[in-house]
């Protein structure tokens, strides 16, 4: 607290802040602030309310800008508690750019940081000078300055851009998406899925050099259990079934006629046979029944076209892909085609060489007993699933999917789920809006399933440049030693080469005409890099799922009990009564317990000395109160929530559905330019923390039992009935000590 009694703040840092995520053209920026910071770490209330509305713009998938947020602040607190609009301008104008985020929003937590810390030693004081001290209250004198260590690593989640998606599809997706209650996220990867099967494999995009992409997909969405997953695919496919059944029905008459010319050669040959054998032994009966023979055999009976593929054994795919020219599309909103990678081989290892080969498009050559050999000419598998979230921790369980690439070449998925906050009696999708996308699905399957050749696209300088500038940018974070990626790296090399066939698809769904034009323009492609960007951004949360701790995942849902409770204390008994059913034994809750404590969002609590008769008294626990759980429940607490789930969209595993902020209910707050005159401690003088014993601030206070004595910290520093507790707080980058006499 300085001279005057204001408690620490820096208001030029928290205009930076807001400043940053109002003038920022790119949502991340704002997602990033989410994550650093929480609408109570700022000082003024203003501020406090912008920051919640710029959240409430990022949480429904908007970039925030000034007309949005005053919007979102109109929303949030009515009309007659309305923002001047210049008050954001004037914001904004104040700190042009966005450089420098992290800085300024450092200096903003650490000064909610130590108002934090002046409310809770003087509340702690209070109860000293009167007696009624709790237990705890010395411990936290030890462990004021203790943060508590996010049990995940938690990732910013882009917002899936289905302002990139052509017309036809983004206004399917958005009104299924409302009608079910479902993340866009849902709908939009498998209609980029959908997109990649009416391609049938004959759009291919060519950048420099001799670099080829072909353009077909594997989407990949996570979602739990009770999400529509089922409901949405079929939404998506429906189109694509009745293309198929109207394929087949016109290959009937043929498939028939072919049949019947084949038996009729087979008849033949056998006739020629029998004669040439019994008949007439002369050469020219031989040679006539060979002819017969190799007419028979060269009647190739066509297979029944097929779209979208049911049985997804390693074995079929390469049997359909061969029957179909080489492309072939499976959606399923299960793990199945996953499950089955290696029900042939003897050793249970994944069997993935078609799987690869086939997202590569490399030649496959297939060897069957009992039949001739299968060799696929540029193959095309498209994928579309839509799974739980368990599976891709299986999968990351199986060595062999990452070595060999498999899990790269998925484009992953983690958005939020919606359950408990869908809103219910969603009417249905417009009927000219789902004929706009079948007319486009079917218009792009009649284009390109007759293709001989494939569609080869190519870039326009601009783009081609706007490409390299991507690589360019994304190459450095690859890097062993110093990138960001560089555990995600074998995934993230192959990110160029997604974007690159994400444009294919983007430009053959404007232009599959006749007349298409054949060259990629820089808007295509900068579209197709915001899709890469998306899909990073996911991935990095997606793959933290793999090879989770089942003790961290126990130690979460004991923290879900502690946040829904609001307790401040509780006993291990107390955890298992309130988790049951989840945790099945004590056994798990104590592995629970032991990882809570090791992230500091846990203290055990000594045993009551002597110890009561009878049954032993179960561990108690205190809550850290600078957790974000326990600050839900207490106002006061404005503590950071670094690493937590963020209401901004943030997953760290543990996926929670995104919640827009609810309008305030009651009065507003009073507006803070300054704090009221008796606000916090009064202003004392102050000493530098050097000037103290270590012990003074880390060790544990004993109380003597009567008023009177002398509180004696273990370091040596004693403290008698004249002295006061002190309080810790940041003034800029030196911690000090202040003295509150009564």
């Amino acid at each position: 607290m300085n001279p005057s009694g204001v408690p620490p703040h820096d208001l030029m840092a928290e205009r930076a802040v807001i400043a940053a995520c109002l003038i920022s053209e790119d949502v991340s920026v704002a997602m990033r602030a989410g994550v650093l910071l929480a609408p109570e770490h700022f000082y003024r209330t203003l501020h406090q309310r912008v920051f919640k509305a710029i959240a409430g713009v990022v949480a429904v998938g908007h970039v925030p800008d000034i007309t949005s947020v005053q919007d979102e602040l109109r929303r949030l607190y009515g009309k007659s508690n309305d923002i001047a609009i210049d008050e954001l301008l004037a914001i904004a104008d104040a700190h042009p750019t966005r450089a420098n985020l992290e800085h300024y929003a450092e200096i903003v937590r650490r000064h909610a940081e130590a108002r934090l810390a002046l409310q809770e030693i003087a509340a702690m004081e209070a109860r000293l000078r009167s007696g009624k001290y709790l237990p705890a209250d010395f411990a936290r004198i030890r462990s004021v300055d203790q943060r508590p260590t996010p049990l995940e690593v938690g990732y910013p989640l882009p917002a899936f851009p289905t302002d990139g998606l052509p017309p036809e599809v983004r206004g399917f997706v958005l009104e299924l998406a409302r009608f079910t209650q479902t993340p866009p996220d849902l709908a939009g990867c498998l209609a980029l899925s959908a997109l990649s099967a009416a391609a049938s494999g004959r759009v291919r995009v060519r950048a420099r050099g001799g670099w080829v992409e072909p353009a077909h997909l594997w989407t990949f969405t996570l979602l739990p259990s009770g999400e529509r997953k089922s409901a949405v695919l079929q939404a998506m496919v429906a189109v694509l079934e009745r293309a198929e059944l109207a394929l087949m029905r016109e290959a009937r008459l043929a498939i028939s006629a072919a049949l019947t010319r084949k038996k009729i050669a087979e008849a033949r040959a056998s006739e020629a046979q029998e004669n040439a054998s019994h008949g007439d032994p002369s050469r020219e009966a031989e040679d006539e029944a060979v002819a017969r023979s190799r007419e028979a055999d060269e009647i190739e009976i066509p297979a029944a076209p097929r779209i979208l593929l049911a049985d997804a054994t390693p074995e079929a795919v390469a049997s359909q892909l061969a029957d179909q020219d080489g492309r072939i599309a499976m959606f399923c909103a299960e793990a199945t085609p996953f499950a089955l990678l290696g029900r042939y081989t003897r050793d249970g290892s994944p069997n993935l060489e078609t799987f690869l080969k086939a997202h590569a498009g490399d030649t496959i050559r297939v060897d069957r007993r009992n039949r001739p050999p299968e060799i696929i000419e540029n193959p095309a598998l498209t994928l579309g699933v839509a799974a739980q979230p368990e599976v891709l921790e299986d999968l990351g369980r199986i060595p062999e999917l990452h070595g060999r690439g498999f899990l790269a070449r998925l484009l992953i998925a983690v958005p939020r789920p919606m359950v408990g906050h869908r809103a219910v009696g969603q009417p249905a999708v417009p009927q000219a809006v789902v004929t706009a996308y079948e007319r486009l699905v079917t218009g792009m399957l009649e284009a390109f399933w007759s293709l001989a050749e494939p569609w080869t696209l190519t870039l326009s300088p601009e783009a081609e440049r706007e490409l390299i500038d991507f690589e360019r940018r994304l190459e450095p974070r690859l890097d062993p030693e110093t990138g960001d990626l560089s555990h995600l790296s074998g995934w993230a090399g192959k990110l160029s080469g997604a974007v690159l066939r994400i444009a294919g698809l983007l430009h053959a769904a404007a232009n599959f005409g006749p007349d298409g034009e054949q060259r990629i323009d820089l808007e295509t492609i900068r579209t197709a890099i915001r899709f890469g960007e998306y899909f990073l951004g996911h991935a990095l949360a997606a793959f933290s799922l793999m090879g989770r701790d089942p003790a961290t995942e126990d130690a979460k849902l004991v923290m879900v009990w502690i946040r829904q409770k609001g307790v401040s204390f509780f006993s291990a008994r107390e955890a298992f009564v309130g988790t049951r059913g989840r945790l099945t034994n004590m056994d798990r809750l104590r592995a629970a317990l032991r990882v809570l404590e090791e992230h500091a969002h846990i203290e055990s609590l000594p045993e009551a000395s002597p110890p009561r008769p009878g049954r032993p008294a179960s561990p108690r626990y205190r809550v850290n109160p600078r957790i974000p759980e326990l600050q839900a429940h207490n106002p006061q607490n404005s503590g950071d929530r670094d690493g937590e789930t963020s209401s901004v969209d943030c997953v760290a595993v543990d996926i929670a559905p995104a919640r827009r902020p609810e309008p305030d209910t009651g009065p507003p707050p009073r507006e803070r330019d300054g704090p009221p005159a008796d606000a916090g401690c009064p202003a004392r003088p102050r000493w530098p923390v050097s000037c103290l014993p270590a012990a003074a601030l880390t060790k544990s206070f004993d109380p003597t039992p009567s008023g009177g004595g002398p509180l004696v910290a273990e370091g040596g520093a004693a403290w008698g009935p004249a002295a006061q507790p002190f309080a810790v707080r940041g003034a800029g980058s030196r911690e000090e000590v202040a003295a509150c006499p009564a």
